[in-house]
This record gives structure tokens, C-alpha cells and sequence, in this order.
């Protein structure tokens, strides 16, 4: 049966109220999930523990003027070489309160590196690092090729005693060593990488010797002797 125009209207008027109607319902459960809804707490803020930061702050110095005590023993018996300069200059760059304390003394003290592991070993000194006799002759041999082998942790020796105290011996004492070693390999680059550098293209044959190319890029390197307990 045909609908009148009247009926019509009533019935498009019936559907857009329900239409409409639904757009209400959203916004109201909407705003119920809201007001149900509760925000995270913020944690509480701690307060700053002055005496605890007073404290840590108290042990780090102490640490660091622990560790600037530790004597250190530094010995040339290469005669004034460019590889104990080199040395010489990485631990004034190193000096702080956290590093040990190196005490340069003269080769002509000590009859032999067999001596420097004596003092150690007695306690004298915490450690030693020494330039091995001849250090700087083989690597100025190497590098313009006139020799076919390098060595580089033949450069330096240094001595560590494995019996005392090894919690400082293995957190501060070996560490200061390997990084004053990595330093003078530094010191020494900047010092003589130039003229190296040279020395390198000079070869007719555009290719350098393996052991000139090794001297090069690792010229500073050392061998470590530890004191063990007896047997």
C-alpha cells in the first residue's frame, strides 16, 4: 500500500530521531569509561640523600689519592731513545690523582732488568716498565725496510706482582700500565708518523716490506712479566 506524505514524513522523522539518538549513547558511555577511569599515581620522588652523596663522593677521592700513591718504577736501558721519550711525554699527560705515580730513575742504577724484578718483587714498587735495550735501533731498521722482521712488544717490558694485593694490582695497577703503553704507541705517532709516513713511499717498488708496514702501524707494543707465587 502506498504511503502518503504524511506518513512518509512521520516515518523519515521516526528513523533520524534513532540516528541521532545513537551519537548521544557513544558520548555518554564514553564519558562514563572516563570518569571510571583512574590515572597512574606518579611514583613518589625521593629526596636527595646528602649524606649518602657526601659519602661516595668522600670514598671516590679517597680512591683517586690512593692510586696517585702507588709507585710505579720507569727505566731507560735504551740510552735516552725516541721510544722513552715517547714514554716521558705519555705519562705527563696522564699524571692525575686517579693515575699511579711513574719514578723515572737512571739504568745505570740497576746492573740489568732481572734487577727491576727484584724491587718488585720485594715490594719496593708496585710495578716497573722499562725500555728494552735496542728498542729504537730495530724499529728505525724496520720502517725504511732494512729489516725483515719486527717486533713490537719487544719495545717494552713492564713487571707486575701477581701475589700482592691482586684486587688493586688487577683494578688499577695493570690497567694504568696498558694504557700508558697505548699512549706512548700514540705519543709516538704524532711525533715521528709524518717522517715514517715518508720513509714508507720511498720504496721503488710502491709496495713496502711487510715487517716496515707492521713497524708503522704498531711500532710501540710490550711484553709482560708477571711474578707468580712460588711453587
Amino acid at each position: 500500500m502506498t504511503q502518503g506524505p504524511l506518513e512518509r514524513f512521520e516515518g523519515n522523522a521516526g528513523s533520524q530521531e534513532s540516528h541521532s539518538s545513537q551519537p548521544d549513547q557513544i558520548s555518554s558511555e564514553n564519558n562514563e569509561r572516563q570518569e571510571g577511569s583512574v590515572e597512574n599515581p606518579r611514583p613518589p620522588s625521593t629526596p636527595f640523600d646528602y649524606a649518602k652523596f657526601g659519602i661516595a663522593t668522600a670514598l671516590a677521592g679517597t680512591v683517586n689519592h690512593r692510586s696517585q700513591a702507588l709507585n710505579i718504577l720507569m727505566v731507560d736501558f735504551d740510552s735516552n731513545s725516541s721510544i722513552a721519550q715517547e714514554l716521558l711525554a705519555a705519562y705527563q699527560c696522564l699524571i692525575s690523582p686517579s693515575f699511579p705515580t711513574f719514578v723515572f730513575r737512571n739504568a745505570n742504577e740497576f746492573h740489568s732488568p732481572q734487577d727491576l724484578i727484584d724491587v718488585v718483587r720485594e715490594e719496593k714498587y708496585w710495578a716497573a716498565i722499562y725500555v728494552t735495550s735496542g728498542a729504537s735501533q730495530r724499529l728505525s731498521a724496520a720502517i725504511p725496510g732494512n729489516s725483515s722482521i719486527y717486533k713490537p712488544n719487544s719495545a717494552l717490558a713492564y713487571v707486575w706482582n701477581q701475589i700482592r694485593y691482586p684486587a688493586t694490582t688487577g683494578a688499577v695497577v695493570v690497567p694504568s700500565l696498558l694504557q700508558i703503553i697505548s699512549a706512548t704507541q700514540t705519543a709516538y705517532h704524532m711525533a715521528n708518523g709524518q717522517r715514517d709516513l715518508r720513509l714508507l713511499s720511498t720504496f721503488s717498488s710502491g709496495e713496502a716490506p711487510a715487517a716496515a708496514v707492521k713497524a708503522f702501524l704498531n711500532p710501540v707494543g710490550a711484553t709482560p712479566i708477571k711474578i707468580r707465587p712460588a711453587a
